[in-house]
């Protein structure tokens, strides 16, 4: 059993937004088995006029690449004025 550790990176687009995430977890505490896993997670947007974004769309994978979630979208209303 080692110590527990999680490690993330994040890539971003031209504009600042998150598009990529990963997450690997590795190791134990006490009394509890040790871990080995991975997902990662790609985001996509859709932007107004503005360049604001006003949805994204998540995917998360599993460590072999397959899908472990269905899709979740976010959609933001924004007010000009």
């Amino acid at each position: 059993m080692g110590d527990f550790r999680q490690d993330e990176s994040f890539s971003y687009n031209d504009r600042g937004d998150v598009v990529r995430t990963v997450i690997h977890r590795s190791g134990g505490f006490a009394g509890m088995p040790d871990v080995d896993d991975q997902h990662e997670s790609e985001y996509v947007y859709a932007y107004d006029d503005h360049g604001n974004w006003i949805e994204q769309k998540t995917r998360t994978l599993g460590k072999a690449g397959e899908p472990i979630s269905g899709e979740n979208v976010r959609r933001r209303v924004l007010a000009y004025f």
